[in-house]
Order: C-alpha cells, then structure tokens, then sequence
C-alpha cells in the first residue's frame, strides 16, 4: 500500500478509535518526536493551519517512534507502526462500514494485544 494512502488511513483511525479507549487515561509522546513530526508534515508542504493532532501523532509513528498511552492505574503501553500494521486491516471496508468501536478494537488490539475494554 502507498505510504501516502497508509498514512490518511492510519489518521483516520487514530481520529475515530483512539478517544475512549476504556482504561486509557493519557496518550502522550516525547516531546522531541512531536516536534520532529510537526516539522516533518512542515518539510512535506503541510501548512501550519492545516495540521491535527492525529496528522502529528501518524508522522510520530511513521517517524518509527511510539506514541504511549498511560492506563488508568499508571502503566506505559506502546504503540508503534508496526503494531497497526500487523492487524491486517481492510482498510476499505473500514473506511466504508467501520464506526467508533471497529476502530477502537483494532487499536486495543494493537495497544494490548487482544480486545481488553469492551
């Protein structure tokens, strides 16, 4: 699959399965990898209005970097590319048909290994 294509994808489904993951308090980064994506979306002709959150935390994976998602009794769990990637996704169908819990299951799956919350 084209970079390009993986990325919206990947934007989308952080946008529409990442909020209320149960048991998640925190998403959080390096503040270093943030920036570093926020001038690589910059470099690749984005502008500074046009950026989201969920375009920065794409580039912080796409970066090789983890985003880290802190669980309600204090524990880091990673989440990185190659975790997204191992799902397998049918990225049209879910692009098609998938809603909130599609999207939040095929995280958790990639955050915890199996579906935890839900």
């Amino acid at each position: 699959m084209d970079n390009n294509v993986l990325f919206e994808h990947i934007v989308n489904l952080l946008a529409n399965g990442l909020a209320d993951i149960c048991g998640i308090e925190t998403l959080d980064y390096k503040e270093e990898d943030y920036d570093f994506a926020y001038k690589d979306l910059l470099d690749k002709g984005k502008k500074d209005d046009d950026i989201c959150r969920e375009e920065i935390w794409t580039q912080i994976l796409f970066n090789k970097k983890p985003l880290i998602l802190i669980d309600e009794e204090g524990e880091s769990h990673n989440l990185y590319l190659s975790n997204i990637k191992e799902q397998h996704i049918n990225w049209k169908w879910l692009e098609e048909n998938g809603d909130f819990y599609d999207n939040n299951a095929i995280l958790q799956k990639a955050i915890f290994g199996e579906v935890v919350y839900g």
